[in-house]
């Protein structure tokens, strides 16, 4: 039967006429969600749970089944929205439902789990010793997105496929809804618990359970899933430990590891080219699965030789220096997606050049003395007391504690062996190849690390890298300035244009605002606009003699971060830019300030050095002040909306404060002691509305 995608039909056994009445009044209150048509399906002489819903699944073409005990009312009106959303976000979701386990027990029995193997929320009946009822809130997890489960309880089971009911085994009202978890995924697909943050339904159960019916039917349960019962896991996970040497932090972290992860879910493996004989020794006391350790593989070999013998959905690489919370991991699998290739990092109190996007903000505002102290702050700032909560797309993370998914290996493949030792260039090099295979790299900024160290950068790899990319490493993730601290997104911006946009940093960033602005690059280096046209259109123009009379008036956003100083006419590159720019439209540009005191201290020395990078990068042929860079948005025709320095204070402050005191009456009253002070200036232009 072909099911029709616009239509949800609620299917319940009936004993109780009083009871479903009362579940389908709640059902007639619920927000529909448009285009789409609610239909019941009541059976009144069912045999057996299996063998009625059965029949009303044969009855109805609907994608959607709802598959509802006559004693639940569903009091969430935004229930059916969630639920379809739910389901259309991702094709191997076969069935959903409100509570359930992520394992099941000896017995068989999810409920007989632990409560931190229960997962879901709901309110439900309860018995006292005395057989009189009484109502509990059951919760054992909140959560904003689908948790995969092997069991789910069956007060409410919905599908988005139709799968047979197993009535040629199940002859009573018991073990259908396990059952048919086990039957989704037999065929590939998962059971999940939707994502609750609050309880959507109340369950008044007024029976109690017949004991010999319900072991008879347990005792058939297990006879048919004997061989799936102990293999079903929410996730499971292989983590990759990359020690150096033997130390108590090593074995503290494959502590943490076992404490968080049950051990039927997760494997540790164990990779180094640096293992010594006492060190393999004592990670078989651990139970350390397999070790590799060969001294003559470089660490890339190791860590893709424990890659292959993983068995995980889910795959964690982690250094040795690393520490963390239970919930930093916790929010990093959460981020993780299943259906694409992708890769996760958290923060990190500190990190390599990619610091700007990873390490955690305002880190000299913040300390922690030991595990304890740090698992305090790392909890503080997962509920957003000391940073922004939320999961933020990126273009690299770094190497420490790096999750990615078996679609990422099947997609990209193993790390690249020529990169020898540099795990972070690794890890870089996997993040462009992941983009390069229609997937995604994430920052899950609801949680953090603690690194002790940063992993070397080595000369060798380096040269490797270049050779590979055509950029350097610091190139790669540098993006000039950063547009998110002084573009107004309340403008609702649909287009923005970058004007040396390296390798599309700041595309990503500007997505990460508004996902569905249209990108536009120019881009001169052709190695770095190979990468940033994974997210743009990206173009080699000549800012200064070009013409297209089809982007006039059409970027609400434009971005130019020190490029201006480069070209030999700076004002008709921002002329041309004018008449791009929409009207309303803001214009960004940063410039080096040939004001800053250092500039000031050479030449009062004698010099004038030019260097590889910074103000006087050999490469600048245009210097700017603070007066002629705003001169420059002016006489092209834009209104100054903000002039913002950007400041450099050296560890030599108290020098630093003497020149500038020796300075200063040298220079004219009109000149703010900023301008002698900042080492550049990020300038906001608006395009005046057409009158």
């Amino acid at each position: 039967m072909r099911l029709d995608a616009s239509k949800i039909c609620f299917i319940t056994n009936v004993s109780q006429e009083e009871q479903y009445e009362n579940c389908v009044s709640y059902i007639k209150k619920l927000n529909i969600p448009y285009g789409m048509t609610v239909e019941f399906r009541a059976i009144y002489d069912a045999k057996s749970m299996c063998e009625g819903y059965a029949r009303a699944q044969r009855s109805s073409d609907a994608k959607y089944k709802i598959y509802l005990h006559q004693d639940v009312m569903i009091t969430d009106k935004n229930f059916l929205n969630m639920l379809v959303s739910t389901f259309r976000s991702d094709a191997s979701y076969g069935i959903a439902g409100l509570i359930g386990a992520y394992s099941l027990p000896q017995s068989a029995i999810w409920w007989e789990n632990s409560d931190d193997n229960q997962v879901g929320i709901t309110i439900d009946t309860a018995y006292s010793d005395d057989g009189v009822p009484y109502r509990r809130k059951l919760q054992y997890t909140s959560s904003t997105f689908p948790i995969e489960v092997a069991a789910l309880d069956g007060l409410l089971l919905a599908t988005q496929y139709d799968l047979p009911w197993r009535s040629d085994i199940f002859h009573d009202f018991h073990f259908y809804d396990i059952s048919q978890c086990f039957e989704f995924r037999r065929k590939g697909l998962k059971a999940i618990v939707l994502p609750l943050t609050k309880p959507v339904c109340e369950h008044w159960n007024e029976h109690g359970t017949a004991r010999a019916p319900y072991y008879a039917e347990r005792s058939k349960f297990v006879s048919e899933y004997s061989s799936d019962i102990w293999s079903v896991r929410p996730f499971r996970m292989s983590v990759i430990l990359l020690p150096l040497s033997v130390s108590k932090e090593l074995f503290f972290q494959i502590g943490q590891i076992k404490q968080q992860f049950d051990p039927q879910q997760c494997e540790l493996i164990v990779a180094s080219p640096r293992l010594t004989d006492e060190l393999r020794a004592k990670l078989k006391e651990v139970s350390v699965r397999s070790i590799f350790s060969e001294s003559n593989l470089s660490m890339a070999e190791c860590i893709n030789k424990a890659i292959k013998a993983s068995t995980g959905e889910k795959i964690l690489i982690l250094e040795d220096s690393c520490i963390f919370a239970p919930f930093s991991f916790q929010s990093m699998l959460a981020t993780l997606p299943h259906d694409i290739p992708a890769i996760v990092g958290p923060l990190a109190n500190l990190g390599q050049f990619t610091s700007l996007l990873q390490a955690l903000k305002n880190s000299a505002s913040y300390s922690y003395h030991d595990y304890d102290s740090y698992c305090a702050f790392a909890k503080d700032w997962a509920a957003g007391l000391y940073g922004k909560h939320g999961i933020q797309k990126t273009l690299l993370i770094d190497a420490g504690a790096t999750l990615l998914n078996r679609k990422a290996i099947e997609a990209a493949g193993l790390f690249d062996t020529d990169l020898k030792n540099d795990l972070n260039r690794m890890v870089w090099d996997y993040c462009l190849r992941i983009y390069q295979r229609h997937g995604v790299v994430f920052l899950a900024e609801d949680s953090c690390i603690h690194r002790n160290a940063n992993n070397a950068r080595l000369p060798e790899d380096e040269i490797t890298w270049k050779k590979k990319w055509g950029i350097s490493s610091i190139d790669l993730c540098h993006s000039r300035i950063d547009p998110i601290k002084y573009i107004d997104f309340s403008k609702n911006p649909s287009t923005v244009l970058e004007a040396g946009c390296a390798c599309g940093l700041n595309f990503i960033k500007i997505k990460n605002h508004v996902p569905d602005i249209e990108c536009t690059g120019i881009e001169l280096n052709k190695h770095s606009a190979a990468i940033a046209k994974l997210f743009a259109n990206v173009y080699a123009m000549d800012l200064e003699n070009f013409e297209r009379p089809e982007w006039h008036d059409k970027f609400d956003i434009i971005v130019m971060g020190d490029i201006l100083g480069h070209l030999k006419d700076p004002w008709q590159a921002v002329r041309n830019m004018f008449r791009l720019q929409s009207p309303g439209g803001e214009i960004l540009i940063s410039v080096p300030n040939i004001m800053h005191f250092s500039i000031f201290n050479q030449m009062f020395h004698g010099y004038w050095e030019y260097e590889d990078a910074g103000i006087l990068d050999r490469t600048h042929l245009r210097f700017f002040t603070k007066k002629t860079a705003q001169r420059l948005l002016e006489q092209a025709g834009y209104q100054i909306r903000s002039i913002n320095p950007i400041q450099w204070f050296s560890n030599r402050e108290r020098q630093v404060q003497e020149f500038i005191n020796k300075l200063r009456p040298l220079l004219s009253n009109e000149v703010e002691i900023e301008q002698i002070l900042s080492e550049q200036w990020v300038i906001v232009g608006e395009k005046p509305e057409e009158k």
